[in-house]
């Protein structure tokens, strides 16, 4: 990325989450929801599908907080180097 990494973020070209690819435990955890999913009736497939689907919100909240984190972290060590 050429541009200034401010005025990116602020163009929304930067997308922290996107940035982080796939774990290996990731494709394991959906091959074995995958393969339980097909051996469920309807009703427990439903039930599977709203289970995995707040499991993604839950993750989501967490990377967020998680990069919260991290940025707090960052601005306060910039700051602390460059007071």
């Amino acid at each position: 990325m050429d541009k200034d990494i401010l005025k990116a973020l602020y163009e929304g070209e930067v997308y922290p989450s996107e940035q982080l690819g796939p774990i290996p435990e990731e494709k394991e955890m959906m091959e074995m929801c995958n393969l339980l999913w097909h051996r469920m009736g309807m009703e427990d497939q439903k039930r599977l599908d709203h289970i995995t689907d707040q499991f993604a919100v839950v993750c989501g909240a967490y990377a967020l907080r998680g990069f919260r984190s991290g940025f707090k972290l960052g601005a306060r060590i910039a700051q602390a180097l460059y007071p």
